[in-house]
C-alpha cells in the first residue's frame, strides 16, 4: 500500500472514530438526562475511573496505556460538557 492509499485509510478510520464519538456523546446527552432527573451531580470519579480501567484492558497497543488513558480523560471532559450544554 503506497502513502495515498495508507493516508485515505487514515482518513477513513478517523471518519468512523467521529461518528463513533458523536454516539458516545449522544449517550452520554441521555445520561446528564437522567443525572438531572434523579438530582445527581454529572461528574462522578468513581465511573470515570471505571472507564479508564475499561480501556486500558481493552488495549492492544501500540499505543500507550498513559496515552490513551489521556486521550479518553479529554473524551470524558467533551462528554461532560455535552451534559452541561443540554441542560441549560
Amino acid at each position: 500500500m503506497g502513502l495515498d492509499e495508507l493516508r485515505a485509510a487514515i482518513d477513513g478510520i478517523d471518519e468512523n472514530i467521529v461518528r463513533l464519538l458523536g454516539r458516545r456523546a449522544d449517550i452520554a446527552a441521555r445520561i446528564g438526562e437522567e443525572k438531572r432527573r434523579d438530582r445527581g451531580p454529572l461528574t462522578d470519579a468513581e465511573r470515570e475511573e471505571a472507564v479508564l480501567k475499561h480501556v486500558a484492558a481493552a488495549n492492544r497497543g501500540p499505543i500507550s496505556e498513559a496515552a490513551l488513558k489521556e486521550i479518553y480523560r479529554r473524551i470524558i471532559v467533551a462528554c461532560t460538557d455535552v451534559q452541561r450544554t443540554e441542560e441549560a
